[in-house]
């Protein structure tokens, strides 16, 4: 698991009167170490229909990303778990689309204009 990543979910709307699904539990989608290494930033949008039961199945990729970071997403989506959506107090099945925002980590301590620029070098003297 990562912290570069956050996930939101949009919830699809439900007939009038019912109720929105609500996520119980919430796997993060690990960062693959290729994509880490490339430095892939941007959005995965998956698609799934929330069961009555609360499961997500026919989990699909619907804008990827390279090296892998489609795959992560959809396998961690795949395991949430939701409070299913209701209409006239039975649970539905719905769409539910799920938007996973990745950003690789920044090395701490050495700003990246210092590096970049080989100022970095000039400050200790040996530029």
């Amino acid at each position: 698991m990562s912290r570069g990543l956050a996930v939101r979910v949009r919830r699809n709307a439900v007939p009038a009167g019912g109720t929105l699904l609500e996520e119980l539990e919430r796997i993060v989608p690990r960062y693959p170490s290729d994509a880490r290494r490339g430095g892939v930033a941007g959005s995965v949008v998956i698609r799934g229909i929330v069961r009555r039961d609360g499961t997500i199945d026919n989990v699909e990729i619907l804008k990827d990303l390279p090296y892998g970071m489609g795959e992560a997403a959809r396998e961690a989506v795949s395991r949430w778990r939701f409070r299913p959506a209701t209409f006239r107090g039975e649970p539905i099945d719905v769409y539910c689309r799920v938007t996973v925002n990745s950003e690789p980590r920044r090395r701490r301590g050495i700003p990246s204009c210092l590096r970049h620029r080989g100022i970095l070098r000039r400050l200790r003297g040996s530029g």
